[in-house]
């Protein structure tokens, strides 16, 4: 099928897109602004920025498996429109305070967990909604124009934050991550096609909850693959916890030059996306899986090394393979984990994937914080970025390194995991 294809001839597809396009935009906005909040306007230390991090993504180990049941019981579409209109409403109240002369840096921690929470809802709907939009042989494609718009915009809001921010100020920035969740619910409201009604009663909060749990530790592949993301992701979050800090309060730079070094390195996101399509039929999904599961660990060793002047080319070339490694892995996972989990249970699977994947973030955060504050920021960089390097030791352990392609189940995707659920 040839490349966008899906987006030429398919609306609702394109519609979702959309929307979920601008909201990265926004949300690459709010990934310069925020902590810039925190550090120009409220003067935050390092540890209390760094927490910002964590109370983000606090909700997961807490959280996630219910999340899970309720998507799966619940039509998707409105959870969707209903998250990203609250996530709007909270980040507003940021450039409301401060305007009034009260934002403080408990409010900031406050709009952090709403988001966050709401943000569990959106994030487990949202792959669980796609395959109800476009077919499974589509997913491929899906996945990775959806990874390329939002590598794309990914480059773009970085560095339209570290403008907003010098221009107007970073508490009146987070407004462009306020317009884009708007944009976002009006898109997918406009979506025609309904989904099947959810299953109805029948089974217990307590059973359900282990569905998802039970089908991933049955198994191999999936495990692996959630050991290798959550190594990566426990200690990139404690990257990311420290790099503003780190490239203000360290390397000295502006924040306008913040965001363009985010929006070079995230550059590599988008041909990350545009070229794991080609990687995957070209090596097969196990290697393209395991050649990004192992290059991108290696490129962040490069971002300790960074420094003014000529320097800021290891944080660039770093973040740069980094997310271009990201954005294949997941367009990898992503589309296997759909086609090998029956529709019924795929809230469920993604959120206990979830779970493990994004609940190690607030303790990858916390413990930057903590060795920020007790080594020094370029000294937790280190650390972190070694502690990336264990992230293909799981795939070797399970074989995945000696296959061309990830093992599929041999029985039909309508019945895998044998649960009792109806199809919703």
């Amino acid at each position: 099928m040839p490349a966008g294809s899906l987006l030429r001839r398919h609306r609702d597809f394109r519609l979702l897109w959309f929307g979920e396009t601008v909201s990265e935009l926004g949300t690459s906005v709010s990934l310069v602004a925020l902590p810039l909040v925190a550090v120009l306007t409220l003067h935050a230390s390092t540890f209390q920025v760094a927490a910002l991090s964590a109370v983000e993504m606090v909700g997961w180990p807490l959280l996630g498996l219910p999340v899970g049941v309720w998507v799966d019981r619940w039509p998707r579409r409105p959870v969707l429109i209903v998250t990203d209109v609250g996530r709007g409403l909270a980040l507003a109240t940021v450039p409301i305070a401060a305007a009034l002369g009260r934002l403080t840096l408990v409010q900031l921690y406050a709009v952090a967990l709403i988001t966050g929470v709401l943000g569990i809802f959106f994030s487990v709907a949202y792959p669980a909604y796609l395959p109800s939009l476009i077919e499974s042989s589509d997913l491929t494609e899906g996945n990775a124009a959806l990874g390329a718009s939002g590598s794309a915009a990914q480059i773009i809001g970085p560095a339209l934050g570290g403008v907003l921010v010098q221009t107007i100020g970073a508490v009146y920035a987070v407004l462009a991550d306020v317009v884009s969740f708007g944009v976002s619910s009006a898109a997918v409201l406009t979506i025609r096609k309904r989904e099947a009604p959810p299953p109805r009663g029948g089974r217990s909060m307590r059973r359900e909850l282990g569905d998802g749990v039970r089908f991933l530790a049955r198994h191999p592949t999936m495990r692996a693959l959630i050991a290798a993301a959550g190594t990566f992701n426990l200690f990139l979050t404690g990257m990311q916890a420290l790099t503003v800090v780190f490239l203000v309060r360290t390397v000295h730079v502006q924040s306008a030059t913040v965001g363009l070094l985010f929006a070079a390195g995230f550059a590599g996101g988008l041909g990350g996306a545009l070229l794991a399509k080609r990687l995957i039929d070209g090596l097969g999904d196990a290697r393209a899986m395991v050649l990004a599961a192992s290059v991108g660990p290696t490129s962040m060793l490069l971002l300790p090394l960074t420094h003014r002047g000529a320097g800021l080319a290891f944080f660039c070339v770093g973040m740069f393979i980094g997310t271009a490694s990201i954005a294949v892995f997941n367009v990898v996972a992503g589309t296997y984990r759909a086609q090998e989990t029956a529709p019924n249970i795929l809230g469920r699977v993604v959120a206990a994937n979830r779970m493990v994947t994004w609940g190690v973030m607030p303790i990858g955060a916390i413990a930057a914080g903590w060795m920020a504050a007790t080594l020094g920021v370029r000294q937790a960089l280190w650390i972190l970025a070694a502690g990336t390097a264990l992230t293909p030791i799981w795939l070797l352990l399970t074989g995945i390194a000696g296959l061309r392609d990830l093992p599929r189940q041999s029985h039909s995707p309508g019945v895998v995991g044998n649960v009792e659920s109806a199809r919703h």
